[in-house]
């Protein structure tokens, strides 16, 4: 479940800063799109240290591997420090949405006020 927290997450920061809807479900791949407008995401999961390199390995592997094999394992470790960066990271990615959000109220009603001049005077 935590693959896809991550995942949808990124469905939605996607949708919201590019107008774009994902079709695609590889982590990596929508991290690396959400890098056209932050480079937040990513570092989230990706700061450079071998450690979150392994963490995100774990990620991508959890949802194929805990639904088709038998044998998938996780330490209590890991699995308590995935959940954290993933709480945090949605977090991050509600902040960022309101925000994108509330700019592009911003200039809609920007827009408005130039291409409706009377309807904005009243």
């Amino acid at each position: 479940m935590l693959h896809q927290a991550v995942e949808q997450t990124c469905i939605a920061l996607i949708r919201v800063h590019l107008a774009y809807r994902a079709e695609m479900r590889n982590l990596r791949r929508l991290l690396h799109l959400c890098s056209c407008f932050s480079n937040a995401p990513i570092e989230m999961f990706l700061s450079g240290s071998p450690d979150d390199e392994r963490l995100f390995e774990v990620l991508l592997k959890s949802y194929s591997r805990a639904r088709y094999k038998d044998t998938f394992n996780i330490s209590e470790d890991d699995s308590w420090f995935l959940y954290n960066k993933i709480i945090a990271f949605v977090a991050l990615a509600k902040v960022m949405c309101e925000e994108k959000i509330a700019q592009l109220t911003q200039q809609a009603m920007l827009y408005n006020e130039f291409a409706n001049p009377a309807t904005a005077a009243n």
